[in-house]
């Protein structure tokens, strides 16, 4: 009987030891990224032009850390914080509406309407690209039809 409550001890000492081991390796492992925030940075503003006019709808995207947002109306994406440095754009058609129209209805037309060149759709093939400076206003205009 002594052997068996030595037995029960040691294996509840393996799992103790066990659990605080991965637990201090899952924290270790999570603290070595800084939120972007605590980057230096700036609000930027850009807006999206085709032959001068807005582009309305569809997410741009920045890369890296950069981040992302929605073209608006105006065909304008703000960005409350980008960390200071130089950024690929990346532009995407806005996703249609899983949800079909009620029948007798139009469906909504703004995403099939929205297209981008297929070049600006990669980090790897988009020939847009900003700089986000200290000092500076960081707000840009970029015509994709140029």
């Amino acid at each position: 009987m002594y052997s068996t409550f030595t037995s029960c001890r040691t294996d509840t000492r393996h799992f103790t030891f066990s659990l605080l081991t991965t637990l201090s390796l899952v924290a270790s492992i999570g603290c070595d990224h800084e939120p972007d925030y605590l980057h230096p940075g700036a609000p930027v503003s850009i807006t999206i032009l085709s032959s001068g006019t807005p582009v309305a709808g569809g997410q741009l995207n920045l890369s890296g850390q950069g981040g992302g947002a929605s073209l608006d109306a105006q065909g304008l994406a703000n960005l409350e914080h980008v960390p200071y440095g130089t950024y690929k754009i990346i532009l995407l058609a806005p996703e249609p509406d899983p949800v079909p129209p009620e029948p007798g209805t139009a469906a909504a037309s703004a995403a099939a309407e929205v297209s981008f060149p297929k070049e600006l759709g990669s980090e790897s093939t988009t020939p847009l690209s900003i700089t986000v400076a200290e000092g500076t206003e960081n707000t840009f205009t970029l015509d994709i039809a140029k």
